[in-house]
């Protein structure tokens, strides 16, 4: 009894005196059930999940129906409840757009520098933004498939970003060939300006007041056996053997003359203890195009030609034999004047 009767006692201290609670568990301006505009009890305002009673004015309300999902609720004086919903879209103010995801919004400020942004998708380690500048509606993708924790420093200055596949001019850098795991690869360059041995149907030229001084001067008619200019020089330590060598070579006309010649360039890498002049091998014609002109004493130059075979049949620091032979009774070679060896050129891949 005494239970029953504490309860009364709360239920009349508790409900407000303007107020009761009817039967059905609507809230009512007063005992009688009266309403009028505002009444509460008038509403089906307890019915829908999300919908909310929000004050109109003084004892009134009025039902905010609940929105999309990722709506945002925020207030606007316009507004009978002084409430609104927002379903955002790209174009809205800070919040989640219909997709669930971050539209683009403008002057977003990030107080926290532990603020992280991750896909909660199974795509991981990307992240997609929209720059100024770029064309309307394409994004920059950002990847990385780093294993743990990594950190990019980028410099106190206003600058570009080289990118890997990109071409870009480098200012103020230092590259420190001998740095732990640094590789630098470049083109390296063999020039070979006079022959130091001339075969013997090439006689070395030795009127030291011509331009010819120093180098052989190649038969139009004779074989290639005696017919050549050989260099020697040491194969270089920084080469790399995964690329091959290309070589152009350079001559003097003897005479007049428009007609073709037919060089071949061979070559030996000479280990220690072995023969000094090598064993020759691994022959390349060396491609030429007479031109129009041929005048007595004009320069001819061979195309760039790949050494084929070269790369593979040589070893860094060796002693390295190259012959530049004029096989002058060859069908190709049509000219019918002599000439003169001249500076070779031979271009590698260097690794450092």
């Amino acid at each position: 009894m005494k239970k029953i009767i504490t309860i009364i006692l709360f239920l009349l201290l508790c409900v407000p005196s303007w107020a009761a609670i009817t039967t059905d568990g609507d809230i009512t301006k007063d005992p009688s059930g009266g309403g009028g505009a505002g009444d509460v009890s008038a509403d089906d305002i307890w019915e829908t999940k999300g919908d909310l009673a929000v004050a109109t004015g003084a004892s009134t309300a009025a039902v905010l129906s609940a929105a999309a999902n990722y709506s945002i609720l925020y207030t606007l004086s316009t507004e009978a409840t002084g409430l609104k919903y927002l379903t955002p879209t790209n174009s809205a103010i800070v919040g989640w757009n219909s997709a669930g995801t971050l539209g683009a919004y403008t002057n977003i400020q990030i107080d926290d520098s532990a603020a992280q942004f991750y896909s909660a998708t199974a795509s991981k380690g990307t992240l997609k933004v929209l720059l100024s500048g770029s064309t309307s509606g394409k994004l920059m993708t950002l990847t990385s498939s780093q294993t743990d924790n990594r950190a990019l420093t980028l410099p106190d200055a206003t600058d570009t970003l080289v990118g890997k596949a990109t071409s870009d001019t480098f200012t103020n850098k230092t590259y420190d060939v001998d740095g732990t795991g640094n590789v630098l690869k470049m083109w390296g360059y063999i020039v070979l300006t006079h022959p130091h041995v001339c075969g013997a149907g090439a006689p070395i030229q030795t009127t030291s007041t011509t331009n010819t001084y120093g180098q052989c001067k190649f038969s139009n008619s004779l074989d290639k056996a005696t017919n050549y200019a050989e260099y020697y020089v040491v194969v270089p330590p920084d080469i790399d053997t995964d690329v091959d060598l290309t070589a152009v070579f350079k001559f003097k006309l003897g005479g007049a003359d428009t007609g073709d010649f037919e060089y071949e360039i061979t070559f030996d890498s000479v280990a220690d203890s072995a023969a000094y002049v090598g064993s020759l091998g691994d022959a390349v014609s060396l491609a030429f195009t007479a031109d129009g002109s041929g005048a007595d004493g004009d320069v001819e130059t061979t195309t760039e030609t790949t050494l084929t075979g070269w790369r593979s049949a040589m070893t860094a620091g060796q002693l390295m034999v190259i012959r530049v032979s004029r096989d002058g009774d060859h069908g190709n070679d049509t000219s019918t004047v002599d000439s003169y060896s001249g500076p070779l050129l031979i271009k590698y891949k260097q690794t450092q």
